[in-house]
């Protein structure tokens, strides 16, 4: 019964945490655009004319480095973390 007990809980924790695994990807690829562009204007804000280079460089690397550095490996992480659940046996 224990057996059944830990296998229903495990299957019922990633049922659950497919949803917010899927809304996590939603909102971190919603927040891509806006973070894009801030981080462009700022950019802009602070470069001298000497340095526009470096807007260029984020108008060509920006969107690439943003998807994978933001969104993958915030998602690798928080999947990670949801993985590292802690059970505790023994509590009977």
């Amino acid at each position: 019964m224990k057996k059944w007990a830990h296998n229903y809980s495990i299957v019922n924790f990633w049922a659950e945490n497919v949803f917010f695994i899927l809304w996590m990807l939603i909102v971190e690829l919603a927040l891509v655009p806006y973070n894009y562009l801030r981080i462009a204007i700022n950019i802009l804000k602070l470069v001298s004319y000497d340095d526009c280079y470096l807007f260029f460089f984020w108008v060509i690397c920006g969107l690439p480095y943003l998807l994978f550095k933001g969104a993958c490996c915030d998602m690798y992480y928080y999947i990670l973390i949801l993985k590292d659940y802690k059970l505790d046996y023994g509590l009977d």
